[in-house]
């Protein structure tokens, strides 16, 4: 028997061994898809030589977790999509017992931001078991569980959505490391935004998963690592010269293995943004190292053509223009039937169609009696030159590392080259004239032909310019011409008055060609053009000297027009502040290039003279004019502005000496009622209004006064206008307030209209007398300057007036006196409590303090609803004690300091007609009423004596009895009691088992009224076969599930109310 349990446990554990271990590695990865959808994948790494394909699941269950918490969030099944096999460089030199495939699980899943929030992140996880089973460096391999873990942000930061896509890691190693030589792998991923990662290495996680139980729930973190085989650790997860690392930066994976074999190995990328860390990926995979054979560098040399031998390493090689454009490159390997691959590379420069490589890229070097050399050449394109900078280019030579069983190898020559273009031959550019300065008058014609050549017979363009000048602002006739190999255009020009108003003109003529690679090539000419003078100008003068009045405008001053110069006339008008000779500039205005001009305005004496000029060195200057300007009536200014009273007399108005023009001086003073500006007369008063002050009389309304000053001949001068502010009596100065206030009370607002006016402002002031309404008056306190008053608490009777006083001259009105009398407040008042019986209504009694004050009536201390006012109230009908409240108010609303509280006390009910009872039909029971002097019960039915507290009840139902109980203070009350009364329970005496589901199981009629009953059944030797607490599940003639046979049995049935147990027999009939 052992040997036999032996060979099972043997075969099961072989056989978990091998259906367990599949997993090689994997690694999640989220990427946002728009608003907050997410597409979660993982990539699963599955062993098809040692996993059996049942593992290969339909859909995988991940678990997301709250990274601060460790609490869940949700989970979700990502189906699997796609299935492919990872390509080795060469399957057969691994290992027959390696093939590795990729399966792709992944689902969309939607990160609500409402939820998503935490600023610690979230992690997604995974886990099963088991890892492949031939691994060289865990323990346990056939146990050893895979947990793949990802970490995540949450989307939203504060308050703002927070975008994030995790790192896309490249994919995992397809190539294979030799044991003692240097492998590397490019881990470097990307990131959709940008984020900086980070790249370390760390211990694959085991996590919680068993052989038994290999696909687990995931649990929340932390998760327990793999076991290590001893010398393997973290930092030594493949063991080497050096071990395996991972640059921190560029995610460079580097190892110079030991020992060949299987090996598991985890990478980590860390997310950063901004310098702090978002989320981390972590992969497991392994690494194939294999025992290879030694393997040669391939060779490589270029030879550039017209050289007998190959170039040196570091030579610079130059391809001048008439070199042929191509470089042969030779490759080889010393080892037999290698093959090789060549790339070219471009370093310093970008490769866009500058070169092209041709010849043999890829073949089989050193082929015993065969090729032993490849061969390819690069060509550049004809026009491209590299200047002064050489570019610089790699050839990349790779072997396959001999038949794909050794380690790859790879040589790269790096060349400098300069590469040179011819560019052609300069154009010429000839004149069909040989005169370069060209001295001309007016009517002379310039003429000859422009040709341009080119010996290449490239396309030729000959071009003319003028320097400071646009030829076609002048009579020259002159258009570009294009041609291949050669171009001619005429060139003429009619000098005309226009062509003389300056002393040269420079005009180049430009030849330009163009290459066949792009290069311009340019050659020119220049020609000068003179214009000479031929006569001198004459007959420049201009009239006349004139005086003016200050601010008038002078006479336009006429010039004549002139004779002789080179040309078309311009005039020039300038001016002078100081004399007849000098100190000249530009006249102002638009009209100071015209024959005649117009002086503007002139402020003192001014000299004015005309230039005239023809071409460009004939100019002729007139004789000055002089403009004197009379000074003006100046310090004519008055004073003052004044505001007065309706009918009262202004002060005077005075003026000073007028200043300015000497002679006579005339006064006439003006008046206006219209304004500043307008509607002004002379006043003609005998002897009044022509001195050079004035005195006005009495006004009743707002004048404005000015003084004109006139000195012959010029114009009268007007002073400035003061104004004299009449304020209009003030009238509807009444106010409104009398008024009776309580003691302590806030008076109300005391008011009066608003007065307003066009020509002032008003001013208030609020009085205030104790004595009479007509003395004793004194500022009121507090803001007593507005329209409106509201005085503070008073304590005696008080009259309050209202003084409005005009702004400008301070005129004034007093309202009349308003009272605001004083009421002292009433005394509290008394009330007496009260006693009733429920339902009854009660009358309340108050005691006012004084006559003529009012009792109110309140259903509270305060505030609360007006019941009643008067010296009584009756309440409603009340059931329970209550209190109310009176206050005293006087004909003037002034209110009592406090309310009374009055209470109206309920008596409370004494009734007790004792506790509900259940009798069973026939049975009677007594009732016990208590709480009064006497009783009367209701329905009488059924009892002993009704009038009695405690009477005998025998119903034949179910029946609620009311007792009226009467107090000793007459007060009555009621209670109720029922009492229920329940049938018999009635059992069958016979149940018959035969299967027709009729009379089936035992029926025992009313038992459901006896919740409590306790029903027993026994053989007829007392063996108890049935017993049940309540009969919910009825007797079927069973016990223990077994049929019973045909007989009779005994039932005893407490019915749980201290009666009498029912007991009987029953037949069991099959």
């Amino acid at each position: 028997m052992i040997p036999r349990l032996a060979l099972l446990f043997l075969t099961l554990f072989l056989s978990l061994q091998a259906s367990a271990t599949h997993i090689v590695g994997g690694e999640f990865e989220l990427q946002h898809l728009s608003g907050n959808s997410y597409r979660l994948s993982l990539n699963l790494y599955f062993d098809e030589i040692n996993g059996t394909q049942n593992r290969k699941e339909a859909g995988i269950r991940v678990y997301i977790f709250e990274k601060g918490t460790d609490l869940p969030v949700t989970n979700t099944l990502l189906s699997l999509n796609e299935t492919s096999l990872l390509n080795y460089t060469n399957v057969g030199c691994t290992t027959s017992g390696l093939k590795t495939s990729k399966l792709l699980y992944y689902n969309d899943i939607n990160l609500n931001p409402t939820r998503y929030t935490h600023p610690e992140g979230y992690y997604v996880v995974m886990e099963r078991c088991c890892r492949n089973s031939t691994t060289n460096n865990i323990s346990s391999t056939f146990e050893a569980g895979t947990t793949i873990y990802m970490e995540f942000p949450a989307v939203v930061k504060n308050g703002a959505p927070f975008v994030n896509s995790t790192p896309r890691l490249t994919p995992p190693p397809s190539d294979y490391a030799c044991q003692g030589e240097l492998f590397y792998y490019d881990f470097g991923s990307t990131d959709a935004d940008g984020d900086q990662l980070v790249y370390d290495m760390v211990s694959p996680l085991n996590g919680y998963s068993t052989a038994e139980d290999w696909r687990p729930a995931a649990s929340s973190g932390p998760y327990p690592e793999i076991s290590w085989l001893p010398g393997y650790n973290k930092d030594n997860q493949i063991q080497g010269d050096p071990p395996v690392n991972i640059d921190r930066s560029t995610g460079w994976l580097t190892v110079r293995p030991s020992y060949a074999g299987l090996f598991v190995f985890g990478v980590r990328v860390q997310e950063f943004r901004n310098g702090v860390k978002i989320g981390e990926v972590r992969r497991d995979f392994q690494l194939v190292v294999k025992a290879c054979r030694f393997n040669y560098d391939p060779a490589v040399s270029i030879t550039q053509p017209g050289s007998p031998s190959p170039s040196a390493d570091g030579e610079i090689l130059r391809i001048s223009p008439t070199d042929s454009r191509c470089i042969k490159i030779l490759y080889t390997d010393p080892d037999v039937n290698e093959p090789l691959t060549l790339e070219v590379k471009p370093v310093n420069f970008t490769n866009d169609n500058i070169f092209s490589l041709s010849g043999t890229t890829s073949g089989v070097a050193n082929i015993p009696n065969g090729a032993n050399t490849l061969e390819a050449t690069i060509c550049f394109e004809q026009c491209f030159n590299t200047g002064d900078q050489p570019i610089l280019l790699d050839l990349v030579v790779s072997d396959d590392g001999d038949d794909g069983c050794g380690l790859p190898r790879q040589t790269t020559k790096r060349i400098s080259l300069v590469v040179e273009t011819s560019q052609g031959n300069a154009p010429a550019l000839s004149l069909s004239t040989g005169t370069r300065v060209f001295e001309v008058v007016r009517g002379d014609r310039i003429s000859f032909d422009v040709t341009g050549t080119d010996a290449d017979q490239e396309e030729v363009t000959v071009s003319a310019s003028g320097r400071g000048f646009q030829l076609n602002a002048h009579n020259i006739n002159f258009q570009s011409k294009r041609n291949n190999g050669r171009a001619t255009s005429p060139f003429s020009w009619t000098i005309n008055q226009q062509a003389l108003q300056q002393p040269s003109y420079l005009i180049d003529f430009l030849v330009t060609s163009t290459t066949s690679c792009g290069s311009t090539l340019t050659r020119t000419e220049t020609i000068e053009v003179r214009p000479l003078r031929q006569d001198d100008i004459a007959n420049n003068t201009i009239l006349a000297d004139q005086t003016v009045c200050a601010g008038e405008t002078p006479a336009t001053l006429t010039g004549s027009l002139p004779t002789g110069g080179s040309g078309s006339y311009d005039y020039t008008w300038e001016m002078s502040n100081t004399n007849e000779h000098t100190g000249f500039t530009l006249a102002p205005g638009p009209g100071n290039k015209a024959q005649h001009y117009t002086p503007p305005v002139l402020t003192g004496p001014t000299w004015f003279r005309r230039k005239v000029t023809s071409g460009w060195e004939d100019e002729l200057i007139s004789t000055a004019v002089k403009i004197t300007v009379q000074d003006a009536i100046d310090n004519n200014t008055i004073s003052s502005a004044q505001a007065i009273c309706a009918n009262t007399v202004p002060n005077l108005l005075t003026g000073p000496e007028p200043t300015g023009e000497v002679g006579t001086y005339t006064y006439q003073w003006e008046y206006s009622t219209t304004g500043p500006t307008s509607g002004f007369k002379a006043i003609t008063e005998t002897g009044k209004g022509k001195e050079k002050d004035y005195q006005p009389g009495r006004l009743n309304q707002t004048t404005w006064y000015r003084r004109v000053i006139t000195s012959a001949p010029c114009p009268p001068v007007e002073s400035n206008a003061v104004e004299i502010t009449v304020t209009p009596d003030i009238s509807q100065n009444t106010i409104n307030g009398n008024q009776v206030v309580c003691v302590g009370s806030t008076p109300g607002k005391l008011t009066g209209p608003v007065l307003t006016s066009s020509t002032d402002r008003f001013s208030h002031e609020w009085e205030y007398s104790t004595t009479s309404a007509t003395a004793g008056f004194s500022p009121a306190p507090g803001l007593n300057t507005a329209a409106n008053y509201t005085p503070g608490q008073l304590e005696q009777s008080t009259w309050f007036r209202r003084i409005v006083r005009t702004a400008a001259a301070s005129c004034q009105s007093t309202s009349n006196a308003v009272l605001v009398t004083i009421e002292a407040l009433p005394a509290t008042p008394q009330a007496t409590d009260v006693t009733i019986c429920p339902g009854e209504t009660a009358t309340l009694q108050g005691n006012a303090p004084a006559a003529g004050v009012i009792l109110q009536w309140y259903d509270k201390p305060s505030g609360g609803r007006l019941l009643r006012e008067g010296a009584t109230y009756q309440t409603p009908p009340l059931h329970t004690t209550t209190d109310f409240y009176v206050q005293a108010v006087t004909r003037n609303g002034c209110t009592s300091t406090g309310r009374t509280k009055v209470t109206a006390t309920v008596r409370p009910s004494v009734a007790n007609a004792g506790e509900d009872v259940t009798i069973m039909e026939g049975q009677s029971v007594k009732l016990q009423a208590t709480g009064g002097t006497s009783y009367s019960w209701s329905p009488a039915t059924g009892l002993s004596n009704p009038f009695i507290a405690d009477p005998s009840a025998r119903p034949l139902k179910t029946t609620t009895f009311t007792v009226t109980v009467t107090s000793e203070f007459g007060c009555a009350y009621t209670d109720e009691v029922t009492v229920t009364v329940l049938p018999h329970v009635v059992p069958t005496n016979a149940i018959t088992v035969n299967g027709d589901n009729i009379n089936e199981t035992w029926f025992i009629k009313n038992i459901e009224l006896y919740p409590n009953c306790h029903v027993q059944i026994f053989t007829r030797w007392g063996n108890k076969i049935y017993e049940s607490k309540g009969y919910q599940e009825p007797w079927n003639g069973t016990h223990n599930g077994m049929p019973l046979p045909m007989a009779s049995y005994y039932y005893i049935i407490d019915l749980g109310m201290n009666e009498k147990p029912v007991a009987g027999s029953i037949t069991l009939i099959k």
